[in-house]
């Protein structure tokens, strides 16, 4: 057993607590954070490509010119490959990418990426945080008190004051234990081009992508419009992550209310341009989602405005 100290929020120790060996000091397997992240960004590929081929362009029905007798190559349409404007030859499918690796290697990664945090010194373990309210400025001062310049948060999906505290700190997250992975924990390593840093690695920050509904779903959105289509058509809508693609939406939406999704449409909406004075700047660009409910089912988010 290995016996960790539990601090509170002044970084004072209150007490100690034991946890197994096979969990905080198991052997780190760096190999195993290749594999398992490997396969959530091959899984999170939509595999939607768009190329057109020879018999998908318009136009080209007609042979360019007779076959022998002008002293050029014999040609039979405009639009096959060879020429400007035609198919593309050999052209990429649509496939699915997702694939995943054997239970027993996600949980030795999982067990690993603990590892090596507590190895690190990284691993520290609070006694309570529930806020009586949402308030990043405190949490921002509860890490610096704490001396931690970026964290990863990890505690229970109910105590939602404390995600609502932790989500706009620009380096802290908030995780449930549930949602926790090995990319989230900050222990996969990814090359640097050797003209940058001679071939070294860099750990990536603890804002990493980490894809499950807590962060797909960034939050509701509620105009006149969007009122009339809820009504009317049992329509929903949502910023999510830029990144998210229709079956996360789907499978997040389903997972955190409890109901059944009959379609999702997705679009990237343009950040405006806005001028103060002299200088002007761009907005930056976000996405939304509009989610087709089955007929019965709501969202209680959206109700008793």
């Amino acid at each position: 057993m290995a016996t960790l100290d539990v601090i509170n929020l002044e970084k004072q120790k209150v007490g100690t607590i034991d946890l197994p060996d096979e969990i905080v000091n198991a052997q780190v397997d760096e190999h195993l954070f290749y594999e398992v992240v490997k396969a959530q960004l091959a899984s999170r590929r939509a595999g939607t490509v768009g190329v057109k081929n020879r018999s998908l362009v318009s136009g080209g029905g007609k042979k360019p010119y007779k076959q022998k007798g002008t002293g050029r190559a014999r040609q039979g349409s405009i639009r096959a490959s060879q020429w400007v404007g035609g198919g593309k030859a050999m052209a990429p499918k649509m496939r699915d990418h997702e694939y995943h690796v054997p239970k027993k290697v996600r949980k030795a990664a999982l067990r690993a990426a603990i590892s090596k945090r507590n190895a690190d010194k990284a691993l520290i373990v609070i006694d309570v945080w529930a806020p009586a309210k949402p308030s990043t400025k405190e949490a921002v001062n509860a890490f610096g008190k704490l001396g931690l310049e970026s964290a990863l948060v990890l505690g229970m999906k109910d105590n939602q004051n404390l995600f609502k505290s932790i989500r706009n700190a620009e380096k802290y997250k908030f995780l449930p234990v549930e949602g926790a992975n090995v990319r989230s924990r900050g222990c996969w390593r990814e090359p640097v081009p050797k003209r940058a840093e001679g071939g070294s690695f860099r750990v990536h920050g603890e804002r990493s992508e980490t894809m499950n509904r807590f962060e797909i779903i960034k939050r509701p959105l509620d105009t006149e419009k969007l009122d009339r289509m809820r009504d009317r058509e049992n329509k929903f809508a949502f910023e999510i992550d830029m990144k998210a693609n229709k079956t996360e939406v789907k499978q997040a939406i389903e997972q955190l209310f409890k109901v059944k999704v009959v379609d999702v449409k997705t679009a990237i909406v343009r950040g405006k341009f806005r001028r103060i004075g002299r200088n002007e700047g761009k907005r930056p660009n976000w996405k939304k989602a509009i989610v087709t409910l089955k007929e019965g089912d709501a969202i209680s988010l959206f109700e008793g405005k």
